[in-house]
């Protein structure tokens, strides 16, 4: 998730996805009268009304009819697309009712909407003063509605969903936060991609109304996100760690050419144009491995560079405001929702789910509210780390803070590209060195 965070700007593709997994759990757990209400969706043809955006039938001056402005959708094609099992964390933000009605509690996990069938909130709600230390909007139910109906008149859609159906409150909140137009977190959709899944969900709750965004997010996951993440994760040094690396290979290579050059110009014996063998592999090395992002002195023992957003400082007084803000909010929280329910594999949206099993030590994530399902978007400009960065000396950045490679994977690919390029770090660097010893002296001096 941070990779998504912090290096695509993508995580909202990781969110939907994990999300669009649990619902259609969910939703295959109801009861058989209630999945009944929303029949799995068919791609059927869209009524002759609804194939299009409503045009004005307003008459200009002259007779014409006014043409609408195109509808340009927004699509950013620049932007690359980890799917992983990890437990999601449901903490919506709402403001505080005015009109006397009782605050929702969670006791039935497969329903976070109230319906008439007397459904619950799964979902804790976190007081409005609380949304900025939760780094969550406050986003009512009456704003949710107006944007998810937003959505719909913007894809031609123009009769109302049924209501009835199970979850749709659920519906309205994906809507309103991943496919409407600038919503927080906003799929990177086509106009016609958007409005077909929102038709879909005009006429049904079914997971199965979800399969064109879900299909482009999973395929975006698995063979674009996935294997950058893998590449991304290989390389144990952050650039201006590299950068240095490969200045040291080019200075090394230069060096060795230079010990050549002198001794094929001087009248000392060709077999002292060895000496440039081992300077001259040192830098070769150095340099392929730095072109795979591999800083071969970290290597040597297994370890990289921290991250700036795993900067321990950072880390530390971050975890104490997010731990403060949790604490506060978990004593006025009601007592049905701090009670930790069955051990239920849904049962994921309380937030002690923030810490491992529900144990009291501080969250070992960065961006613990980057798994939450509803949130602001994917920001980071305002954590601590970023201004402590810039602050940082490129002595600091070169030689920050390291730590152990825990993935033993990861260690086997690097292990392997430093194997490569010491290969061929040893063809090049004798072909080189064969060169030198073959060409006769020059006896200058």
């Amino acid at each position: 998730m941070d990779y998504l965070v912090y290096v695509t700007h993508d995580a909202e593709n990781l969110q939907f996805y994990l999300w669009l997994q649990d619902y259609t759990e969910r939703f295959h757990a109801l009861k058989p009268d209630r999945k009944a209400l929303s029949p799995e969706w068919k791609d059927q043809e869209q009524p002759i009304d609804e194939k299009a955006a409503p045009v004005p039938s307003a008459v200009a001056a002259g007779g014409r009819k006014k043409r609408p402005g195109p509808l340009m959708p927004k699509i950013d094609f620049d932007k690359p697309a980890q799917a992983a099992s990890i437990g999601l964390t449901e903490i919506v933000v709402s403001p505080t009712k005015t009109d006397g009605s009782p605050s929702p509690t969670r006791t039935d996990p497969l329903s976070p909407t109230r319906t008439i069938f007397g459904d619950i909130p799964s979902f804790p709600s976190v007081p409005t003063s609380d949304a900025a230390s939760h780094g969550q909007p406050v986003l009512s139910d009456d704003s949710v509605r107006e944007m998810a109906d937003e959505a719909n008149n913007q894809a031609g859609l123009k009769w109302q969903a049924f209501s009835v159906q199970p979850l749709r409150q659920e519906i309205d909140r994906v809507i309103a936060h991943y496919l409407a137009q600038g919503a927080p977190r906003e799929l990177n959709l086509s106009a016609k991609d958007r409005g077909a899944v929102l038709h879909a969900l005009q006429h049904t709750t079914h997971p199965s109304a979800f399969k064109i965004v879900g299909d482009m997010v999973e395929t975006t996951l698995r063979y674009q996100a996935h294997p950058n993440f893998v590449r991304w994760s290989i390389c144990n040094g952050n650039k201006p760690r590299v950068f240095f690396v490969r200045t040291m290979g080019v200075t090394h290579i230069a060096a060795g050419l230079l010990i050549g050059l002198l001794l094929l110009l001087s009248s000392a014996p060709r077999w002292w144009r060895f000496f440039m063998f081992p300077v001259l592999f040192l830098g070769t090395t150095t340099m392929i491995a730095a072109y795979k992002g591999l800083c071969v002195i970290l290597h040597k023992e297994h370890k990289r560079t921290l991250k700036p957003w795993e900067d321990r400082d950072s880390i530390n007084s971050e975890i104490s405001d997010t731990t403060n803000a949790a604490h506060s909010a978990n004593l006025s929280a009601p007592s049905s929702i701090k009670k930790k329910g069955s051990a239920s594999t849904l049962d994921y949206d309380e937030e002690a789910t923030l810490h491992s099993n529900g144990s009291t030590a501080t969250p070992s994530l960065k961006r613990p509210y980057s798994m939450d399902t509803f949130g602001s978007n994917n920001s980071f400009e305002g954590e601590a780390w970023v201004a402590n960065y810039k602050r940082k000396s490129l002595k600091d950045r070169i030689w920050d803070e390291e730590t152990w490679v825990q993935e033993e994977s990861v260690r086997i690919i690097q292990d392997k590209i430093v194997k490569g390029a010491q290969l061929w770090s040893l063809i090049l660097t004798t072909t080189a060195t064969v060169i030198f010893l073959a060409v006769p002296g020059a006896c200058l001096y």
